[in-house]
């Protein structure tokens, strides 16, 4: 699902995926943020309040800079490599309002021989993303917000003996986004987020979070999205008063938005987008503020 893709491929970026849930925008997380533990070492017995971070210092990424233990093999291949993480500057970044066609480029590059670029909307591509990560750490995803045009052919339910199931044809609906997404190179899509961050966070302040942190908040989605269930063997429905198909089992349906979405992409296809989401998670989780 496109929306998977991105949010996974920039995750969109991140996300295919990350863009086919049909919920409506909830009010956004209000949650105090929270820096890394501090290190082990004595501290007074009433503590002062941890300050909330600076904006300036919320605007870029960069590696971790803790040590991180290598097996010799690992230090082999990052030797043969010629791949190396790219620390992005504000010098040759556009405006966020003007951001748009460079954005879109840069995203059509990752997959320059596909339909990427057929898929892709035109307008707002930083703004709507940082609002579906957003929405997605709480499980939501806001169809207007979404990166990709819709998915074309219609959602089928298969009927038989009275008792409605999801139909198989449905998944083949993804193939095409989700064959893109795990062809995708994780380092592409962390360098990438690296390269717009400030744009993103940008973008994040001005829902109302100056003080707080995108790249948190989007791991937080990425969390949600690699807690989603894979289901195997058939799906019951069963058309609510709307007139559209809801799970016939209450836990399938009381499922979040996000959740149930993965549902919908069948096993195999959810297998293939929360393998390729852990890389990126572990990836994106070396990097800090500074």
């Amino acid at each position: 699902m496109p929306v998977l893709v991105f949010i996974s491929a920039l995750a969109l970026l991140v996300g295919v995926g990350f863009l086919i849930l049909g919920k409506d925008p909830q009010s956004f997380l209000k949650e105090e943020f929270r820096d890394r533990p501090a290190p082990a070492v004595a501290v007074p017995t009433e503590a002062p309040e941890t300050a909330e971070p600076d904006p300036e210092d919320l605007m870029t990424l960069k590696p971790a800079s803790r040590r991180v233990l290598v097996t010799e093999g690992e230090r082999s291949s990052a030797a043969g490599s010629s791949r190396s993480v790219r620390v992005p500057f504000d010098a040759d970044l556009p405006k966020l309002n003007e951001s748009d066609p460079q954005v879109r480029r840069a995203l059509v590059d990752l997959a320059p021989a596909t339909a990427l670029a057929d898929w892709l909307i035109d307008e707002e591509l930083v703004r709507k993303f940082v609002v579906t990560v957003d929405n997605m750490a709480n499980g939501d995803f806001p169809r207007k917000h979404s990166l990709l045009r819709p998915i074309p052919n219609a959602f089928r339910a298969l009927e038989q003996d009275d008792q409605f199931w999801l139909d198989g044809y449905n998944y083949g609906r993804y193939t095409p986004y989700i064959a893109l997404f795990s062809k995708l190179e994780v380092s592409d899509l962390r360098d990438l987020y690296l390269r717009y961050y400030p744009l993103m966070q940008r973008a994040y302040a001005e829902l109302g979070f100056p003080r707080k942190s995108f790249h948190q908040r989007f791991l937080q989605a990425l969390d949600h999205l690699l807690e989603s269930p894979v289901r195997e063997g058939p799906i019951a429905l069963e058309p609510n008063a709307s007139a559209v198909y809801q799970y016939a089992d209450p836990e399938l349906e009381a499922l979040s938005g996000v959740h149930k979405q993965m549902l919908r992409l069948g096993p195999a296809n959810a297998r293939q987008v929360l393998e390729q989401l852990t890389q990126l998670r572990t990836e994106l989780a070396r990097l800090e503020h500074g």
